[in-house]
């Protein structure tokens, strides 16, 4: 199964503060036709959670698992690895733990 990983550049926008820069876009799974994680045209600080994501990727080990946050909404992935095999959940509410039913 494929799963696309969408950021759309004609979405991508800087907001600008006294205290802080911020980049937001358009950032997405395509999990398989249109089935899509959070939701499709989901817009986040995509680059605070890539750098995230990378971070806490690159930590995965045989037998662990990682977490990837969305910073808006309640929305995360949870993935982990076995015999170079990799399980990805999608999963909707991190307070009440409801399982999306998307994999």
């Amino acid at each position: 199964m494929m799963i696309n990983l969408i950021i759309n550049p004609n979405s991508v926008r800087l907001s600008k503060t006294k205290i802080s820069e911020q980049v937001f876009s358009e950032i997405y799974f395509n999990i398989h036709d249109d089935t899509f994680f959070p939701e499709k045209g989901w817009d986040d600080f995509s680059v605070v959670i890539m750098g995230w994501w990378l971070e806490r990727s690159l930590a995965i080990r045989e037998g662990s698992k990682t977490i990837l946050n969305f910073m808006d909404g309640p929305y995360y992935l949870e993935i982990s690895e076995l015999d170079e095999n990799y399980t990805i959940l999608f999963i909707s509410d991190k307070y009440n733990v409801k399982k999306s039913p998307l994999l």
